[in-house]
């Protein structure tokens, strides 16, 4: 058995304050994801040697639901898609998928029965209904666009001009679209070319969710641009709910003060939420929510949800974000 402390004091050691915003020059970054990567199969060495032990029931494949949440999933296991119902902590045998006869697609329209999406030329998601039929959508949802991002003496990596925000962003527009159908999963991709750069981002609505997902693999190769995916939802009101550490704080949508216009870029882990103040004439209330796993700058104002994809500073490491970023 592997020793779980000296692992822990690891990855604490890798949680070092430039490491997690990705503002470390090039030598950090690399060792840091060979010290992370060695640490991960260690730990699948060490989940195997458990889940090893487990009781076996018959031939068939089983998973294990290490969440306090009883879960509905789709498992998919050598190109094979199963389904599952798991109780907190317990594991659970597997079933084969059934196809959903739920799916439809067209030129610029997605829908697995539940949520229904509508598509502009760019790409962007300018319809958006769910099962009661309801639009979430009020300006488009998911728009990429690119900043002009110029150089912010001296710290180039940490800071960015509130400039930005009054600059008009370039549009990306999809240069391919395509949808297909996998297991449980509908996927509408969009292939976008730019500069000397691309980016190809997968659509994907599951059977029987009310989500959206968004798999986006990004070729980069600018400097001093900033890549934004941008939300003007339905529902919006004064303030954000921002996903931290150890719970949620709210903040403020609007700009009455300097304070309050300075806070044109804040922070939040894997979660931001907007909801109307109260419900008005003719329109019921309701909120939205953007949840990530990995991009914590997000701007939240007049209307609009805009999340922080990449940038690319020029100090104190000339190649930072460049490259392949999913």
């Amino acid at each position: 058995p592997i020793l779980l402390e000296p692992l822990w004091r690891e990855v604490l050691l890798h949680h070092f304050h430039d490491i997690l915003p990705g503002s470390s020059i090039a030598r950090v970054n690399r060792e840091a994801v060979e010290t992370l990567t060695r640490i991960e199969s260690a730990l699948d060495d060490y989940i195997a040697e458990l889940t090893a032990q487990l009781p076996q029931r018959g031939d068939a494949p089983a998973a294990l639901n290490l969440t306090p949440m009883s879960r509905t999933e789709h498992v998919e296991i050598d190109g094979a898609w199963y389904r599952g119902e798991f109780a907190p902590y317990a594991s659970a045998a597997l079933e084969p998928l059934v196809v959903p006869a739920e799916f439809s697609s067209s030129r610029d329209s997605m829908s697995n029965g539940i949520v229904g999406l509508r598509f502009a030329d760019s790409g962007e998601i300018t319809s958006f209904t769910d099962a009661s039929g309801a639009e979430q959508s009020a300006g488009g949802l998911n728009r990429l666009v690119l900043h002009r991002d110029p150089y912010q003496f001296p710290f180039d990596a940490w800071d960015i001009g509130q400039e930005y925000t009054e600059r008009t962003p370039r549009i990306l527009r999809a240069a391919a679209v395509s949808t297909r159908s996998d297991g449980p999963r509908l996927i509408r991709t969009h292939t976008y070319r730019f500069r000397r750069s691309t980016i190809e981002q997968h659509v994907i609505l599951e059977a029987g969710s009310n989500l959206v997902r968004f798999e986006t693999t990004v070729d980069w190769h600018e400097t001093h641009r900033m890549l934004r995916a941008e939300f003007r939802p339905a529902h919006f009101g004064d303030s954000v709910t921002c996903e931290i550490q150890f719970g949620h704080i709210e903040r403020t949508t609007l700009e009455r003060d300097e304070v309050e216009r300075a806070q044109f870029e804040i922070c939040a882990h894997k979660w931001v939420a907007v909801q109307d103040d109260e419900a008005g004439a003719g329109h019921e209330s309701g909120g939205f929510a953007l949840l990530n796993d990995s991009k914590y700058g997000h701007r939240v104002k007049h209307g609009m949800i805009s999340l922080n994809l990449l940038r690319s500073p020029t100090f104190p490491d000339r190649t930072a974000d460049r490259g392949i970023r999913r």
